[in-house]
């Protein structure tokens, strides 16, 4: 799921900054982050958010454990979120003839204005 927010503010001390935000809906969200990552976000700027959600077993580690015990080979694994990797990532195509991936920059611009409304 993706989803738009409007950064309403930013702060925090330390390590840790805090930035809050609200969508055309009222919802708010709120997102901690490394300060460092937060450094040039202000108040007004677009906050895009691409999340989705799994259900994966829990792996109940003590000091001494590798993990290995607690492998279950018919463990079923849900996931609720974007099909494939290429819908999560726009304007990532198709490999270049060194086996990178190539990145359609212009494709990238216009997917992320029309998603802010520019378009």
């Amino acid at each position: 799921m993706q989803e738009l927010f409007r950064i309403e503010d930013v702060y925090g001390d330390g390590s840790v900054a805090t930035i809050e935000a609200v969508d055309t809906e009222g919802r708010q969200v709120q997102l901690e982050v490394p300060s460092s990552a937060a450094d040039e976000l202000h108040p007004g700027m677009v906050l895009v958010l691409q999340w989705w959600a799994a259900s994966v077993p829990r792996v109940a580690l003590d000091e001494n454990s590798t993990g290995a015990e607690n492998t279950d080979e018919n463990v079923v694994v849900e996931t609720v979120g974007p099909p494939s990797g290429s819908a999560m990532r726009p304007g990532i195509d198709e490999t270049d003839e060194t086996g990178k991936k190539s990145i359609d920059q212009d494709r990238v611009d216009k997917e992320f204005r029309a998603l802010i409304g520019l378009d």
